[in-house]
């Protein structure tokens, strides 16, 4: 954790294997991380803390250390939901394990679908979740409430990354191909593709929103630039 000074304000020693997502948690104060070996963990931030630690599939309080390794999941990536009370990790066998903060259990899963989970993220609405795999260039919405996915999205990127704007009104692709964005159809209740072609073709490796989901700052791009794409709302 870095101080506004631009030094390390203290380090968490969470995990025993490499960390492939990190997530504030809506309280502010808390923050989740996944490691790939199927462990994932919450910090307290004003203490500087680790205050739980839980395996990836049945899900144990900190201090039952048989059971933190040899699980057989292999998480890629995770996201909190806008409720603070539910973590969804995407795995490499092709499902999504959704976990309850309070106790660590696993509430249950999603798929498994073809290919690995790449990306991950819950929209503000609360009942959907997008997703993307490494083995085709499609969005997946999945509806929590239903445990199906309620929308497939073809975009331009294989195995990209997906970010909703802050409001869940638009969803976003970027990868190697560059940034495709769609937008929801409340009436319709169906999404549209509002970009006829992909923003920044050149690829990018990270994106996300601005607050008014008009803007996208995108990173890792060929010539080391950050670029600032605007959507027209």
């Amino acid at each position: 954790m870095w101080s506004p000074q631009g030094r390390i304000s203290f380090k968490f020693q969470a995990h025993g294997a490499p960390i492939v997502a990190v997530q504030l948690h809506p309280a502010g104060d808390l923050l989740m991380s996944a490691a790939v070996d199927g462990e994932w963990a919450i910090h307290d931030l004003s203490a500087g803390k680790t205050v739980a630690k839980y395996p990836g599939a049945e899900g144990v309080g900190m201090g039952h250390s048989s059971s933190m390794k040899g699980n057989g999941v292999v998480f890629r990536c995770s996201d909190i939901h806008p409720d603070g009370h539910v973590y969804v990790v995407g795995c490499e066998d092709g499902t999504i394990h959704v976990y309850d903060v309070l106790t660590g259990n696993l509430k249950g899963t999603l798929g498994p679908l073809s290919g690995a989970v790449r990306s991950i993220h819950c929209s503000q609405n609360g009942y959907w979740v997008a997703e993307t795999r490494t083995e085709d260039s499609k969005i997946r919405v999945w509806d929590l409430r239903k445990s199906t996915v309620a929308f497939e999205l073809e975009g331009s990127s294989v195995g990209g990354k997906v970010r909703w704007d802050h409001r869940g009104q638009y969803l976003a692709l970027g990868g190697d191909k560059g940034v495709d964005v769609f937008a929801y159809q409340k009436k319709e209740k169906t999404f549209v593709k509002v970009t006829e072609e992909p923003l920044e073709k050149t690829g990018v490796h990270c994106f996300d929103w601005g607050k008014d989901g008009k803007v996208i700052a995108c990173g890792g791009l060929a010539n080391g630039d950050i670029c600032v794409l605007g959507i027209k709302a």
